[in-house]
């Protein structure tokens, strides 16, 4: 009772934080940083699913000194408000503000980059957020969006389609994450499972427009070789991959041997409409249950 009387006060200190820096800092930032805003050369935008890896990439680009990459802020909500391009820009920079001071600490997880430039920057070449998940959700319900997005900025829209192993993201959304680590049911693991593949379906449509320029890449391969796929990504940016920022970027990558699939109890008709969902989708080929 206790533990979750911590934990409820913790959130509503983390809410009024976040409520400070982007909301109430808002005009300061905006004023501060207006002069750089024009340097922006690239738009950043996530796409994919939850328990994806995005956090950890977007750290590792945030940390890079001519991006600003916030953590999770949901851009395209504010895209359908109207907002300016220069709100938009100060909402991402407070948002950054606001996971600096947290310690850039996210469910239990440090994805803080020593020595590199998280929560500043020495030019704004790329601007982007962290939203993998929510953006997929998004697009399912507003199509349109990447394109005001792009008119709003008046910069390139470059996006980021992070795919892991179905299985395992189901799993662990299933699970709530490592940070809940929930009990689940038959009827939420299926529940999951049609709400994974309504972003599956969203992402697919924008894939085959081709009318945005889009890095993808697995999970599973970035953490195989995350010094070569960090440097391609930069370069997709528009951006150095200097030596000594890949370098300090190394050095939080910890390649897990666990698999969220394994974490949960499954029935056989789960796993068969997960395989018969993924035929369709070119990009989920080669996933399997077992391996």
């Amino acid at each position: 009772m206790w533990r979750q009387f911590r934990r409820f006060l913790y959130h509503q200190y983390d809410k009024l934080v976040l409520f400070y820096f982007t909301v109430i800092m808002e005009g300061v930032i905006r004023r501060r940083h207006r002069k750089y805003f024009d340097q922006v050369r690239v738009f950043l935008m996530f796409m994919g699913y939850p328990r994806s890896g995005h956090t950890l990439i977007g750290a590792l680009l945030n940390a890079h000194p001519e991006a600003v990459v916030a953590h999770e802020l949901n851009v395209l909500r504010y895209v359908r408000k109207g907002f300016s391009r220069d709100r938009l820009y100060a909402r991402l920079i407070g948002r950054d503000r606001w996971f600096a001071a947290r310690g850039y600490v996210w469910t239990g997880y440090s994805y803080r980059v020593p020595d590199q430039w998280q929560g500043k920057y020495a030019r704004l070449r790329v601007i982007g957020d962290k939203r993998g998940g929510r953006t997929s959700r998004e697009l399912a319900w507003n199509p349109e969006l990447p394109a005001k997005l792009k008119e709003t900025t008046g910069v390139k829209l470059k996006i980021i389609h992070i795919v892991r192993n179905p299985f395992d993201n189901i799993a662990t959304r299933a699970r709530g994450g490592n940070y809940y680590n929930r009990a689940v049911t038959p009827e939420k693991l299926h529940t999951e499972i049609e709400r994974h593949f309504k972003e599956v379906a969203a992402i697919e449509k924008i894939r085959r427009e081709q009318r945005y320029e889009i890095f993808e890449l697995s999970h599973e391969a970035f953490l195989d070789d995350p010094r070569r796929h960090l440097a391609d990504m930069c370069r997709f940016l528009e951006i150095e991959p200097y030596g000594d920022y890949i370098e300090d970027c190394m050095r939080i990558i910890r390649k897990s041997k666990h698999k969220s699939r394994n974490k949960i109890a499954w029935d056989e008709e789960a796993i068969d409409a997960i395989y018969y969902k993924m035929k369709e989708y070119e990009f989920l080929q080669g996933y399997h249950f077992n391996e």
